[in-house]
Protein backbone atom coordinates (compact mmCIF):
# COMPACT_ATOMS: atom_id res chain seq x y z
CA UNK A 1 0.00 0.00 0.00
CA UNK A 2 1.18 2.73 -1.15
CA UNK A 3 1.40 5.66 1.51
CA UNK A 4 -1.08 8.97 -0.26
CA UNK A 5 1.40 11.66 1.72
CA UNK A 6 4.95 10.77 0.61
CA UNK A 7 4.13 7.85 -1.65
CA UNK A 8 6.61 5.23 -0.09
CA UNK A 9 5.42 1.76 -0.09
CA UNK A 10 3.97 -0.06 3.14
CA UNK A 11 2.85 -3.31 3.62
CA UNK A 12 -0.78 -4.41 3.70
CA UNK A 13 -1.55 -4.37 7.24
CA UNK A 14 0.02 -0.90 8.21
CA UNK A 15 -2.03 1.20 9.30
CA UNK A 16 0.38 4.33 9.61
CA UNK A 17 3.34 5.22 6.72
CA UNK A 18 6.89 4.05 7.91
CA UNK A 19 8.23 7.38 6.16
CA UNK A 20 6.17 9.91 7.46
CA UNK A 21 3.43 8.36 10.30
CA UNK A 22 0.58 9.35 7.70
CA UNK A 23 -2.33 7.26 8.73
CA UNK A 24 -3.23 4.31 5.89
CA UNK A 25 -6.76 3.81 6.95
CA UNK A 26 -9.77 6.02 6.22
CA UNK A 27 -11.72 7.33 9.11
CA UNK A 28 -15.05 6.51 7.68
CA UNK A 29 -15.10 3.26 5.78
CA UNK A 30 -16.90 3.44 2.27
CA UNK A 31 -18.68 1.03 0.22
CA UNK A 32 -18.13 1.52 -3.01
CA UNK A 33 -19.81 -0.30 -5.91
CA UNK A 34 -17.49 -1.27 -9.17
CA UNK A 35 -18.70 -2.01 -12.78
CA UNK A 36 -16.90 -2.43 -16.09
CA UNK A 37 -17.93 0.01 -18.27
CA UNK A 38 -19.65 -1.30 -21.34
CA UNK A 39 -17.78 0.79 -23.58
CA UNK A 40 -14.07 0.62 -23.01
CA UNK A 41 -14.47 -2.23 -20.16
CA UNK A 42 -13.00 0.09 -17.88
CA UNK A 43 -13.22 -0.38 -13.78
CA UNK A 44 -16.01 2.60 -13.30
CA UNK A 45 -16.44 3.16 -9.26
CA UNK A 46 -18.82 5.33 -7.23
CA UNK A 47 -20.80 5.29 -3.94
CA UNK A 48 -23.30 2.98 -3.38
CA UNK A 49 -25.68 5.58 -2.56
CA UNK A 50 -24.73 7.40 -5.81
CA UNK A 51 -27.43 6.11 -9.01
CA UNK A 52 -25.27 7.07 -12.32
CA UNK A 53 -21.80 6.14 -12.38
CA UNK A 54 -19.18 8.03 -15.06
CA UNK A 55 -16.28 5.90 -16.49
CA UNK A 56 -13.11 7.86 -15.97
CA UNK A 57 -11.57 6.46 -19.05
CA UNK A 58 -14.17 6.93 -22.18
CA UNK A 59 -16.43 9.45 -20.20
CA UNK A 60 -19.47 7.29 -20.57
CA UNK A 61 -22.32 7.00 -18.02
CA UNK A 62 -24.71 4.56 -16.46
CA UNK A 63 -27.47 4.28 -14.74
CA UNK A 64 -27.66 1.91 -11.77
CA UNK A 65 -30.48 -0.82 -11.71
CA UNK A 66 -30.89 -2.57 -8.88
CA UNK A 67 -32.01 -6.41 -9.40
CA UNK A 68 -35.63 -7.58 -8.23
CA UNK A 69 -34.37 -9.50 -5.27
CA UNK A 70 -32.27 -6.30 -3.79
CA UNK A 71 -35.59 -4.12 -3.99
CA UNK A 72 -37.46 -7.07 -2.50
CA UNK A 73 -35.01 -7.18 0.55
CA UNK A 74 -35.29 -3.05 0.59
CA UNK A 75 -39.12 -3.78 0.75
CA UNK A 76 -39.56 -6.67 3.02
CA UNK A 77 -37.02 -4.53 5.58
CA UNK A 78 -39.26 -1.47 5.35
CA UNK A 79 -42.66 -3.71 6.35
CA UNK A 80 -40.55 -5.37 8.88
CA UNK A 81 -39.72 -1.87 10.87
CA UNK A 82 -43.33 -0.40 10.31
CA UNK A 83 -44.48 -3.60 11.88
CA UNK A 84 -42.80 -3.10 14.93
CA UNK A 85 -43.12 0.67 15.02
CA UNK A 86 -46.60 -0.35 15.03
CA UNK A 87 -46.47 -3.07 17.45
CA UNK A 88 -44.38 -0.81 20.08
CA UNK A 89 -47.42 1.85 19.46
CA UNK A 90 -49.84 -0.74 20.26
CA UNK A 91 -47.76 -2.00 23.28
CA UNK A 92 -47.67 1.81 24.70
CA UNK A 93 -51.16 2.27 24.07
CA UNK A 94 -52.28 -0.89 25.69
CA UNK A 95 -50.00 0.35 28.69
CA UNK A 96 -51.59 4.21 28.76
CA UNK A 97 -55.31 2.41 28.68
CA UNK A 98 -54.26 0.27 31.78
CA UNK A 99 -52.28 3.03 33.76
CA UNK A 100 -53.56 5.42 36.50
CA UNK A 101 -52.19 8.35 34.82
CA UNK A 102 -54.97 7.77 32.06
CA UNK A 103 -57.64 7.77 34.42
CA UNK A 104 -56.46 10.61 36.33
CA UNK A 105 -56.43 12.59 33.41
CA UNK A 106 -60.37 11.69 32.59
CA UNK A 107 -60.92 12.74 36.44
CA UNK A 108 -59.35 15.87 35.90
CA UNK A 109 -60.62 17.00 32.68
CA UNK A 110 -64.14 16.79 33.89
CA UNK A 111 -63.33 18.50 37.00
CA UNK A 112 -61.59 21.36 35.26
CA UNK A 113 -64.48 21.48 32.89
CA UNK A 114 -66.80 21.60 35.82
CA UNK A 115 -64.74 24.62 37.27
CA UNK A 116 -64.71 26.19 34.06
CA UNK A 117 -68.79 26.18 33.77
CA UNK A 118 -69.06 27.43 37.36
CA UNK A 119 -66.71 30.42 36.66
CA UNK A 120 -68.38 31.49 33.20
CA UNK A 121 -72.09 30.85 34.76
CA UNK A 122 -70.87 32.47 37.91
CA UNK A 123 -69.73 35.61 35.48
CA UNK A 124 -65.78 35.06 36.59
CA UNK A 125 -65.01 35.06 33.15
CA UNK A 126 -61.45 34.57 34.33
CA UNK A 127 -61.91 31.41 35.78
CA UNK A 128 -63.47 30.08 33.17
CA UNK A 129 -61.02 30.62 30.83
CA UNK A 130 -58.67 29.21 32.75
CA UNK A 131 -60.78 25.99 33.87
CA UNK A 132 -61.15 25.55 29.85
CA UNK A 133 -57.34 25.66 29.68
CA UNK A 134 -56.62 22.68 32.38
CA UNK A 135 -59.72 20.97 29.63
CA UNK A 136 -58.02 21.40 26.60
CA UNK A 137 -54.78 20.25 27.76
CA UNK A 138 -55.87 17.27 29.74
CA UNK A 139 -57.93 15.69 26.90
CA UNK A 140 -54.85 16.68 24.58
CA UNK A 141 -52.77 14.37 27.04
CA UNK A 142 -55.04 12.02 26.71
CA UNK A 143 -55.35 11.86 23.01
CA UNK A 144 -51.33 11.86 22.89
CA UNK A 145 -51.65 9.09 25.30
CA UNK A 146 -53.97 6.64 22.73
CA UNK A 147 -51.89 7.81 20.08
CA UNK A 148 -55.25 9.59 18.62
CA UNK A 149 -52.39 12.63 18.36
CA UNK A 150 -48.58 11.76 17.26
CA UNK A 151 -45.28 12.73 18.54
CA UNK A 152 -42.31 11.49 18.97
CA UNK A 153 -42.31 13.67 22.68
CA UNK A 154 -43.19 10.81 24.84
CA UNK A 155 -43.12 12.64 28.20
CA UNK A 156 -45.83 15.51 26.62
CA UNK A 157 -48.47 14.33 28.15
CA UNK A 158 -46.89 14.06 31.30
CA UNK A 159 -45.97 17.60 31.01
CA UNK A 160 -49.54 19.22 29.43
CA UNK A 161 -51.05 17.29 32.85
CA UNK A 162 -48.51 19.09 35.32
CA UNK A 163 -48.83 22.58 33.14
CA UNK A 164 -52.91 22.12 33.87
CA UNK A 165 -52.69 21.48 37.45
CA UNK A 166 -50.25 23.79 37.90
CA UNK A 167 -52.83 26.24 37.11
CA UNK A 168 -55.65 25.07 39.55
CA UNK A 169 -53.87 27.43 42.31
CA UNK A 170 -54.84 30.73 39.88
CA UNK A 171 -57.84 29.61 39.74
CA UNK A 172 -58.26 29.13 43.47
CA UNK A 173 -56.98 31.91 44.21
CA UNK A 174 -59.23 34.58 41.23
CA UNK A 175 -62.69 32.71 42.10
CA UNK A 176 -61.57 33.24 46.08
CA UNK A 177 -61.20 37.06 45.49
CA UNK A 178 -64.17 37.15 43.16
CA UNK A 179 -66.66 35.53 45.49
CA UNK A 180 -65.54 37.56 48.13
CA UNK A 181 -65.64 40.57 46.13
CA UNK A 182 -62.40 41.42 45.47
CA UNK A 183 -63.36 41.92 41.67
CA UNK A 184 -66.10 43.19 40.60
CA UNK A 185 -68.46 41.73 38.37
CA UNK A 186 -70.61 44.33 37.29
CA UNK A 187 -69.72 47.95 35.29
CA UNK A 188 -72.37 50.24 37.87
CA UNK A 189 -70.66 52.41 39.99
CA UNK A 190 -71.99 53.48 43.36
CA UNK A 191 -72.72 57.11 42.32
CA UNK A 192 -74.48 55.99 38.81
CA UNK A 193 -77.76 56.00 41.14
CA UNK A 194 -79.25 59.05 42.57
CA UNK A 195 -80.77 56.17 45.54
CA UNK A 196 -76.83 56.23 47.05
CA UNK A 197 -76.95 60.03 47.51
CA UNK A 198 -79.53 59.33 50.48
CA UNK A 199 -77.04 56.75 52.20
CA UNK A 200 -73.87 56.44 53.58
CA UNK A 201 -71.31 54.35 51.19
CA UNK A 202 -71.08 50.47 52.61
CA UNK A 203 -68.12 49.93 55.48
CA UNK A 204 -65.94 47.96 52.67
CA UNK A 205 -65.07 47.95 49.52
CA UNK A 206 -65.82 45.80 46.31
CA UNK A 207 -68.95 43.59 45.91
CA UNK A 208 -70.94 43.36 42.93
CA UNK A 209 -74.13 46.09 41.93
CA UNK A 210 -76.95 43.88 40.69
CA UNK A 211 -79.22 46.99 39.43
CA UNK A 212 -78.40 50.15 39.11
CA UNK A 213 -80.69 53.21 38.10
CA UNK A 214 -82.78 56.37 39.80
CA UNK A 215 -85.94 53.69 40.42
CA UNK A 216 -84.22 51.18 41.80
CA UNK A 217 -80.56 50.18 43.33
CA UNK A 218 -79.49 46.31 44.39
CA UNK A 219 -75.88 45.26 45.64
CA UNK A 220 -73.75 42.81 48.36
CA UNK A 221 -71.20 43.72 50.01
CA UNK A 222 -68.80 41.40 50.92
CA UNK A 223 -66.00 41.40 53.96
CA UNK A 224 -68.99 42.98 56.54
CA UNK A 225 -68.69 42.03 59.85
CA UNK A 226 -72.09 42.31 62.19
CA UNK A 227 -70.93 45.21 64.51
CA UNK A 228 -70.62 47.51 60.95
CA UNK A 229 -73.38 46.20 59.81
CA UNK A 230 -75.54 47.44 63.29
CA UNK A 231 -73.41 50.45 62.80
CA UNK A 232 -74.76 51.01 58.81
CA UNK A 233 -78.26 50.77 60.13
CA UNK A 234 -77.73 52.72 62.83
CA UNK A 235 -76.21 55.67 59.79
CA UNK A 236 -79.26 54.70 57.76
CA UNK A 237 -81.26 56.09 60.79
CA UNK A 238 -79.26 59.04 61.15
CA UNK A 239 -80.14 59.98 57.14
CA UNK A 240 -83.63 59.61 57.87
CA UNK A 241 -84.87 55.96 57.20
CA UNK A 242 -87.04 55.46 60.11
CA UNK A 243 -90.39 55.60 58.65
CA UNK A 244 -92.63 52.25 59.44
CA UNK A 245 -89.26 50.27 60.59
CA UNK A 246 -89.63 46.62 60.59
CA UNK A 247 -86.41 45.03 62.31
CA UNK A 248 -86.39 41.23 62.04
CA UNK A 249 -83.06 39.34 63.52
CA UNK A 250 -80.13 40.12 60.30
CA UNK A 251 -82.75 42.42 58.27
CA UNK A 252 -83.81 46.21 58.47
CA UNK A 253 -86.36 47.88 56.15
CA UNK A 254 -87.34 51.47 56.31
CA UNK A 255 -88.73 54.38 54.54
CA UNK A 256 -87.77 57.91 54.67
CA UNK A 257 -90.25 61.23 54.97
CA UNK A 258 -90.57 60.74 50.79
CA UNK A 259 -91.13 57.45 50.77
CA UNK A 260 -87.94 55.80 49.28
CA UNK A 261 -88.16 51.71 50.37
CA UNK A 262 -84.75 50.67 52.02
CA UNK A 263 -84.21 47.06 52.88
CA UNK A 264 -80.75 45.40 54.71
CA UNK A 265 -79.92 42.47 55.09
CA UNK A 266 -76.70 40.51 56.84
CA UNK A 267 -75.76 37.08 56.46
CA UNK A 268 -73.64 35.43 58.85
CA UNK A 269 -72.46 32.74 57.00
CA UNK A 270 -70.73 34.82 54.41
CA UNK A 271 -70.26 37.91 56.30
CA UNK A 272 -71.93 39.47 53.32
CA UNK A 273 -74.72 42.50 53.65
CA UNK A 274 -77.18 43.49 50.64
CA UNK A 275 -78.33 46.80 50.33
CA UNK A 276 -81.97 47.55 48.21
CA UNK A 277 -83.87 50.74 47.39
CA UNK A 278 -86.81 51.53 45.88
CA UNK A 279 -87.70 55.15 44.70
CA UNK A 280 -91.17 56.32 46.54
CA UNK A 281 -94.20 55.55 44.53
CA UNK A 282 -96.29 57.76 42.32
CA UNK A 283 -99.25 57.89 44.38
CA UNK A 284 -102.39 59.66 43.26
CA UNK A 285 -106.04 59.24 42.84
CA UNK A 286 -106.48 55.74 42.19
CA UNK A 287 -109.56 54.76 40.07
CA UNK A 288 -110.58 51.17 41.23
CA UNK A 289 -111.01 49.29 37.34
CA UNK A 290 -114.01 47.78 36.08
CA UNK A 291 -112.48 44.91 34.31
CA UNK A 292 -113.97 41.20 35.03
CA UNK A 293 -110.58 40.31 36.93
CA UNK A 294 -111.02 43.20 38.80
CA UNK A 295 -114.50 42.37 40.18
CA UNK A 296 -113.17 39.21 41.61
CA UNK A 297 -111.53 41.40 44.79
CA UNK A 298 -113.66 44.00 46.69
CA UNK A 299 -112.49 47.41 46.36
CA UNK A 300 -110.32 48.84 49.01
CA UNK A 301 -111.28 51.62 51.38
CA UNK A 302 -108.63 53.78 49.85
CA UNK A 303 -108.84 55.91 46.99
CA UNK A 304 -105.36 56.61 46.67
CA UNK A 305 -102.94 54.51 44.88
CA UNK A 306 -101.28 53.20 41.94
CA UNK A 307 -102.61 50.92 39.09
CA UNK A 308 -99.20 49.78 37.93
CA UNK A 309 -100.48 47.12 35.41
CA UNK A 310 -104.08 45.61 34.28
CA UNK A 311 -104.80 43.22 31.92
CA UNK A 312 -107.11 40.51 30.56
CA UNK A 313 -105.63 37.80 32.96
CA UNK A 314 -103.41 40.16 35.44
CA UNK A 315 -103.83 42.93 38.05
CA UNK A 316 -101.10 44.93 40.14
CA UNK A 317 -102.33 47.81 42.26
CA UNK A 318 -100.88 49.65 45.04
CA UNK A 319 -103.06 50.93 47.48
CA UNK A 320 -102.05 53.91 49.49
CA UNK A 321 -103.52 55.46 53.20
CA UNK A 322 -103.55 51.39 54.05
CA UNK A 323 -102.19 51.04 58.02
CA UNK A 324 -101.52 47.44 58.63
CA UNK A 325 -105.14 47.10 60.51
CA UNK A 326 -106.73 48.34 57.07
CA UNK A 327 -104.04 45.88 55.50
CA UNK A 328 -105.51 42.74 57.45
CA UNK A 329 -109.62 43.97 57.66
CA UNK A 330 -108.65 43.97 53.66
CA UNK A 331 -107.56 40.42 53.87
CA UNK A 332 -110.76 38.88 55.85
CA UNK A 333 -112.40 40.75 52.87
CA UNK A 334 -110.81 38.81 49.83
CA UNK A 335 -111.33 35.83 52.08
CA UNK A 336 -114.56 36.37 52.54
CA UNK A 337 -115.25 37.00 48.93
CA UNK A 338 -113.79 33.40 48.16
CA UNK A 339 -110.21 33.63 47.93
CA UNK A 340 -109.65 30.79 50.73
CA UNK A 341 -108.10 27.23 48.69
CA UNK A 342 -104.81 26.64 50.05
CA UNK A 343 -104.20 29.58 51.46
CA UNK A 344 -101.50 31.34 53.27
CA UNK A 345 -101.48 34.50 55.75
CA UNK A 346 -99.67 36.29 58.50
CA UNK A 347 -99.04 39.60 59.63
CA UNK A 348 -97.87 41.48 56.07
CA UNK A 349 -98.12 38.70 53.87
CA UNK A 350 -101.38 36.33 52.23
CA UNK A 351 -101.39 34.66 49.52
CA UNK A 352 -104.88 32.14 48.08
CA UNK A 353 -106.70 31.03 45.26
CA UNK A 354 -110.12 30.60 44.63
CA UNK A 355 -112.16 27.47 43.30
CA UNK A 356 -111.99 28.83 39.54
CA UNK A 357 -108.09 28.75 39.78
CA UNK A 358 -107.36 32.80 40.15
CA UNK A 359 -104.20 33.40 42.44
CA UNK A 360 -104.21 36.20 44.67
CA UNK A 361 -101.11 37.65 46.64
CA UNK A 362 -101.98 40.96 48.97
CA UNK A 363 -98.57 41.92 50.92
CA UNK A 364 -97.72 45.17 52.84
CA UNK A 365 -95.90 47.46 51.33
CA UNK A 366 -94.96 49.40 53.99
CA UNK A 367 -95.56 53.32 54.12
CA UNK A 368 -99.07 52.68 54.54
CA UNK A 369 -98.76 51.00 51.54
CA UNK A 370 -100.52 47.69 50.30
CA UNK A 371 -99.73 45.83 47.00
CA UNK A 372 -101.98 43.30 45.56
CA UNK A 373 -101.61 40.58 42.64
CA UNK A 374 -104.26 38.77 40.82
CA UNK A 375 -102.96 36.34 38.01
CA UNK A 376 -105.98 34.42 35.84
CA UNK A 377 -105.51 30.66 35.91
CA UNK A 378 -103.18 29.27 32.66
CA UNK A 379 -104.77 27.35 30.19
CA UNK A 380 -103.73 23.69 29.50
Amino acid sequence: MNCPNCGKPNPAKAKFCENCGTSLRSDHAVRTIRLRCRNCDGTMEADAENRILTCPYCGSRELIVESEAIRLEKLRAKQAQEEAARAEEEKTTRTFEKSIFRRVLIVFAIFSLIFSLMGFTTGYVLCGLIGLVQTILNVTAWLIGMHIIRTRRRNLPRALFLFGLLLTLPYLVLFGQSASGGLSRSSHRWEDSALTDLIDQPPTEGGQIFICSDTEFSMDVPRVSQSQYRDYVSSCEERGFTDDPVREGNSYTAFDSNGTKLELDYYEYNNEMSISMHAPLEIGELVWPTSQIARLLPKPDSERGLLYRETSDYLFVFVSDTPLQAYSSYVQRCIDSGFDVDYSRDKTYFYASNRDGYKLSVDYYGFQIMEIHLFAPIES
